[in-house]
């Protein structure tokens, strides 16, 4: 049997896209620029921010390739992308649908840049999934414990560690803050990935 691997090496990737300015990600109602169609650029100031909802603008030569549980960063706060989705060359400005993994934050800022992360499997069920932005939220704050794929086993965490690091590291509540940066809970990510990969070594060939 052949195994088909299609191209998509034509695809433009978020994290791409956004390190190169060719693709612009802003809250609703900023004053970012979009452009129309017809080539004129205009101030886009359609609606205030909305927390699930963003405002995307490709303007590469590629079709932009959106995968759910990517993290962008910054604006008023940090969000994951709630669905798979291509964006044609061309297309209008779009109305991009997110959930918040920052509880605490809501400041200035309007441009999102990529965070060169996709969550947790059990943090993106509930955006993709479920699509319930308090269930993100509790995923995020859980340790990302609830049930996940045997590829990727979620990393349990005493609540004591993880308030711990909200409380002196992370204090927004972000994913990337808790989960990236933070050195209690990502010792902690990190030592549990090691287990699982010795135990998924020592197992005999079926």
């Amino acid at each position: 049997m052949t195994t088909t691997i299609a191209d998509t090496s034509h695809f433009l990737t978020l994290e791409e896209g956004l390190a190169s300015g060719e693709v612009l990600v802003t809250e609703q109602g900023s004053d970012g620029m979009a452009r129309r169609r017809d080539g004129r650029v205009i101030p886009n100031y359609s609606v205030s921010a909305s927390v699930n909802q963003l405002v995307l603008i490709n303007r590469s030569k590629h079709p932009l390739l959106l995968l759910a549980g990517e993290l962008v960063s910054g604006g008023k706060q940090d969000r994951i992308i709630g669905k798979d989705r291509l964006v044609p060359v061309g297309a209008e400005p779009l109305p991009l649908n997110v959930f918040c993994v920052e509880h605490g934050r809501w400041s200035s800022g309007a441009n999102f840049s990529a965070a060169k992360t996709i969550v947790h499997p059990s943090v993106r069920e509930q955006a993709a999934v479920a699509q319930k932005q308090t269930e993100v939220w509790n995923a995020v704050r859980s340790g990302t414990t609830a049930a996940a794929a045997p590829a990727a086993p979620p990393a349990r965490m005493s609540v004591e560690v993880l308030s711990g690091a909200i409380a002196n590291e992370a204090p927004t509540e972000s994913y990337d803050g808790l989960y990236n940066k933070s050195r209690s809970v990502g010792g902690s990510v990190d030592s549990f990935v090691k287990k699982c990969s010795a135990v998924s070594r020592k197992k005999p060939a079926a």
